[in-house]
């Protein structure tokens, strides 16, 4: 009798299939799940300490990718383009499966379904806060848009605020509106849209670098952007896509697209304005160009400001709340905080300490922006490492560490797998545990222990893998001179026929 062989590769193969196979069956665990996250049942009764211990896990069986991909680049480029179509079916497969479930301890999707409501309807999400909102007169266009949200609007968080959200994003939650007023489906499709784009963006960035497509799988499989995006169905879809889109438009010398883009992804939320001077660095030598790019920023930013300025920045602001006093799931802002109170005592000044700190994390952000952008680029690798190292730092530094905000730094991980940033897919997820003990009135386990055992892994392997690269530029010491004329001027060609990395 004869036995067929087993395809060639065929080990790689089952790895990658069995790892897809157990992302399913997280999702398909949360997917069951998710009714008993309904929002008339008390948190205590929710499985939130399930729900915090599951995505870790499937966070920690995630990492297995990083390993995988390294063991395919060898492959044949026929079977590594078969593995990138099971990576793109597999990463649909898993946003649609969360698609119609109900948000897992999150209620953002309440404040875009009702702001996108008001800009729907002509009216301003910065003038006027949703408890304000819902004494409006009954007949009032305002009063009648509280009568049609049903419980959408006594349900968004902070409702003494108006929005946080720049006019961009307000835009796609209008959009979502239009197509389906009130529904949260109509906003999950075009959170989906806009993900979707970021993957394919990422790969066409992935394709310009010279490196491997299959890195991709950090994004399309990542249990963090599948829940984030889409069950709970949070905005940072549209704004990676945005920020993608920028960088690989600056990638390819298109630099008043690029701008302009940037600008739609600074009016989607406020952080990209970080990369600003990585984007003008390659115009310096070139007036007009640089003209014309500065002063598209400085247009739309100015756009952008022009609503949230008119509106105000008084008690009610959601701007001015955020930069004064947004602070969650951060172990090191409290310790700077506290360093800044005692700096204070000592020099006798009224400013309060939280100021002092955020005062003290912008400092440090724009030094690290204008000291990436002070060099030249190399190529669309170096590039991207630029950009996800000004994106790490702020989300590392950051007074709010949401897991959604993790988004913003997770692209840049298929440039520079770095593993002490590769571990906030295992440690950052133990947030839902705060919804745990808040439940049961023992919040302060999780913020004087549970917030360590997030961070201090985060922190460690970061320092082993600084060590690390400084180990290797010592070693590179004699390359040093040609890495430096690569980096000034065209970058070096790549071997006719050299794998992918």
């Amino acid at each position: 009798m004869r036995f067929r062989r087993k395809p060639e590769h065929f080990h790689l193969w089952l790895a990658w299939l069995s790892l897809a196979a157990v992302l399913a069956a997280f999702a398909a665990i949360l997917a069951a799940n998710a009714p008993r996250f309904d929002w008339d049942l008390p948190v205590s009764q929710m499985p939130a300490a399930t729900l915090a211990l599951g995505m870790s896990a499937a966070g920690l069986v995630f990492l297995t990718v990083v390993p995988l991909v390294r063991a395919s680049l060898g492959l044949p480029a026929t079977t590594r383009r078969s593995i990138l179509v099971l990576i793109l079916i597999v990463g649909c497969a898993l946003r649609l499966s969360l698609f119609f479930t109900e948000p897992a301890l999150e209620d953002d999707h309440n404040r875009y379904l009702w702001e996108g409501a008001l800009v729907a309807n002509g009216l301003s999400p910065y003038a006027v806060s949703p408890e304000r909102a819902r004494g409006a007169v009954p007949d009032s266009r305002l009063g009648t848009l509280v009568r049609e949200s049903g419980p959408i609007v006594d349900r968004v968080n902070h409702p003494n605020l108006t929005s946080t959200y720049p006019p961009v994003a307000q835009a796609a939650f209008a959009l979502a509106h239009v197509i389906s007023p009130w529904n949260l489906s109509a906003w999950r499709a075009v959170s989906l849209v806009f993900d979707c784009a970021a993957g394919l963006l990422l790969i066409a960035l992935l394709r310009q670098a010279g490196r491997s497509e299959l890195w991709s799988a950090l994004y399309w499989w990542n249990p963090i952007v599948i829940k984030e995006l889409i069950n709970s169905a949070h905005m940072e879809g549209v704004l990676m896509a945005l920020v993608l889109a920028a960088l690989l438009l600056l990638a390819r010398k298109r630099h008043l697209g690029a701008a302009l883009v940037l600008g739609l992804a600074i009016g989607t939320k406020i952080w990209p304005v970080l990369f600003v001077p990585l984007f003008l660095r390659p115009l310096r030598l070139r007036a007009l160009p640089l003209l014309a790019a500065a002063s598209a920023l400085v247009l739309m930013c100015t756009l952008w400001l022009l609503p949230v300025y008119w509106a105000g920045f008084d008690a009610m602001s959601g701007f001015a709340a955020y930069a004064r006093q947004w602070t969650t799931n951060s172990a090191l802002f409290p310790l700077l905080e506290a360093g800044g109170a005692r700096l204070l005592t000592l020099l006798g000044r009224p400013v309060e300490a939280a100021v002092l700190a955020r005062m003290g994390i912008a400092v440090v952000l724009g030094a690290i922006a204008l000291h990436q952008a002070w060099r030249p680029l190399a190529d669309a690798e170096d590039l991207m490492r630029r950009a996800g190292l000004i994106a790490a730092a702020l989300v590392l530094l950051s007074p709010a560490q949401f897991p959604w905000y993790m988004i913003w730094m997770l692209p840049f991980l298929a440039f520079r797998p770095l593993w002490g940033l590769l571990a906030v897919n295992v440690t950052v997820p133990l947030y839902y545990l705060s919804f745990h003990y808040m439940a049961r009135g023992a919040y302060p386990v999780f913020s004087q222990y549970i917030l360590w055992v997030m961070w201090v892994p985060v922190w460690a392997l970061l320092a082993l893998d600084i060590h690390a690269a400084v180990r290797l530029t010592r070693g590179n010491g004699a390359n040093r001179v040609r890495a430096d004329v690569d980096i000034a001027g065209a970058p070096p060609p790549r071997p006719q026929g050299s794998p992918d990395r």
